[in-house]
C-alpha cells in the first residue's frame, strides 16, 4: 500500500489574501514568485494549530548557503 502526503503550497500573496486557518499540524509551504521572475522559490513554511489564521502563524525559514 502506498501513501501520498500532500502539503498546501502557494505564494505569499495568495496565502495572505486567503488567510486560512491551517488544521492542527497542517503544513503550509510559502513560495516567492514576485522577486524571482515567476520561478517558485521556497521561502519557508508555517504549521497550523487549528485556531490561528495564516498571517498570525510563525514563519519557519530554512537556512540558505548565504548564512541566513
Amino acid at each position: 500500500m502506498s501513501t501520498r502526503i500532500r502539503l498546501r503550497r502557494a505564494d505569499y500573496t495568495n496565502w495572505s489574501n486567503d488567510n486560512p486557518t491551517l488544521d492542527y499540524g497542517e503544513v503550509g509551504l510559502v513560495f516567492d514568485t514576485m522577486t524571482t521572475g515567476g520561478k517558485n522559490t521556497f521561502v519557508g513554511f508555517k504549521i497550523g494549530d487549528g485556531a490561528t489564521n495564516f498571517d498570525n502563524l510563525l514563519m519557519h525559514r530554512v537556512p540558505t548557503s548565504a548564512g541566513d
